[in-house]
């Protein structure tokens, strides 16, 4: 039986905060692994295989299909929030990055996944980190905001998924906050780009991260077109034996 994966995004929100300093923050979002076929009506805590939960956690999920050959099904969690070393809110914050890709479990067993659901602990292991910029970038005090998506298909043919990832755009911002003021933007990006990682579990012990100066392959939007939105339906749609992507461009004229 598929599971199912349930994001509660703003599971703790402070964007209505009378605190100055807790507007400046994230939202804090929560993932929900499900088998559907043990659902019954009450609580997801109760009910879930696993639970994921972190500062700007929820913002993209996607499944990857079998992305590493072992047979069993991976997906992918996205943040809005992307810091880096140095940020003053790295103590809470983290550097984790905008995209942490699970590899199925036969088991039911997830890096990072919570064993307390009333505990604080956070998840910040995965098996495969997706970063725009690396973790060390001077950009300390500052932020990338903006979910990626995920998905895989076999683009050149070889009997290996390949793993792609869209980026609408990005803005960057001097608070993780999940409500932004202008005054909070200190420069956008929305031509959107789509960056192509080919077989990225070749050779590769998890975990470990990637980011996007380390792809295969790469495509650029237009002017304000927000490139890189995922279809969930890909695969070689021609029957050439080659996959095929479907990218919109919500923008673009």
């Amino acid at each position: 039986t598929d599971d199912l994966v349930v994001v509660h995004e703003d599971f703790v929100s402070f964007a209505g905060s009378s605190e100055p300093a807790l507007q400046s923050l994230p939202s804090f979002g929560r993932v929900y692994v499900i088998d559907p076929s043990q659902l019954v009506f009450g609580d997801l805590t109760s009910q879930s295989i696993a639970i994921f939960q972190d500062w700007s956690l929820g913002g993209s999920v996607a499944g990857l299909g079998d992305l590493d050959g072992d047979g069993l099904a991976d997906f992918a969690l996205g943040r809005t929030v992307e810091g880096f070393s140095g940020s003053p809110y790295e103590a809470l914050l983290g550097t984790a990055p905008s995209l942490a890709i699970y590899l199925g479990d036969d088991m039911g067993n997830f890096p990072g996944e919570i064993s307390d659901p009333d505990a604080p602990e956070l998840s910040r292991a995965y098996d495969l980190g997706i970063r725009r910029l690396d973790a060390g970038a001077p950009l300390g005090d500052l932020f990338l905001w903006g979910a990626l998506s995920a998905g895989a298909v076999d683009i050149d043919g070889d009997g290996h998924l390949d793993l792609v990832v869209g980026e609408t755009g990005r803005f960057t911002t001097t608070v993780p906050a999940s409500q932004l003021g202008p005054e909070d933007v200190v420069a956008q990006d929305t031509h959107g780009q789509v960056r192509i990682f080919r077989d990225p579990f070749a050779n590769a012990s998890v975990p470990f991260d990637l980011v996007f100066a380390d792809a295969d392959l790469e495509i650029d939007g237009g002017i304000d077109e927000r490139l890189g939105v995922l279809a969930t339906i890909s695969g070689d749609l021609n029957d050439d034996g080659v996959g095929d992507l479907l990218i919109g461009a919500p923008d673009a004229e």
